[in-house]
């Protein structure tokens, strides 16, 4: 297999016995490469500056620099980087939190080998989220969120296609309209969410249950 084909992994974990046994559990699979380790925050944001890897299991307790604040730091620097969040807590609190601050993905210290596996397969494959994480997402939403009113019925179905990374052309085929609509269909989207780009609709998305919300 290729360099290129292979998922390049950064573990972030203050604990070495926890390290080892990721890495045992990522040795599993062929296309899984681990290229390095860190155990403080300010190693994690030297490493990934120095090795780009294409994704970072993340631990959020470190010694030095919380894992919210590098997270952040390293998706304003480089927002291509695939970034797990790996903890020991669960409460859909925290789930909702680190996805809106762009985490692509969550693990929990206790979960199972293939689950570790399957959710690294579905971020580097851009899949939706696992259940677990669907689920904090929608018992978490603002149900009443005012602006989420603000936007029309179909602004709301134009948002979720565009957070599954359909094109605008696809999109128009889709609703059976014109690409011009939905290219103001994005811009206005832009102006109602204040967002500057597709993360920050993406997040207004989550934020909001617009992502989840079918039933429009």
């Amino acid at each position: 297999m290729t360099p290129e084909n292979l998922v390049q992994i950064l573990i972030v974990d203050d604990h070495g016995l926890f390290r080892e046994g990721l890495k045992m559990i990522l040795a599993r699979e062929r296309s899984f490469v681990v290229i390095g380790e860190a155990a403080t925050g300010n190693e994690a944001l030297a490493a990934n500056t120095k090795l780009r890897p294409t994704l970072i299991l993340l631990d959020i307790n470190l010694p030095d620099i919380n894992g919210d604040e590098v997270l952040k730091r390293i998706k304003r620097t480089i927002p291509d980087v695939k970034i797990i969040i790996v903890t020991m807590h669960a409460e859909d609190r925290y789930i909702r939190e680190f996805i809106e601050m762009g985490a692509d993905g969550y693990l929990v210290k206790n979960d199972a080998a293939s689950h570790v596996i399957s959710t690294i397969k579905n971020v580097m494959q851009n899949k939706s989220f696992d259940e677990r994480t669907t689920a904090a997402l929608k018992r978490t939403a603002d149900e009443s969120s005012i602006e989420k009113n603000q936007l029309s019925s179909q602004e709301k179905e134009v948002l979720k296609l565009i957070c599954m990374e359909i094109s605008t052309k696809e999109i128009a085929d889709k609703l059976s309209v014109t690409v011009k609509t939905i290219e103001a269909h994005r811009k206005n989207l832009m102006v109602k969410t204040g967002s500057k780009n597709m993360a920050g609709l993406v997040k207004y998305a989550i934020k909001n249950n617009i992502l989840f919300d079918f039933d429009d």
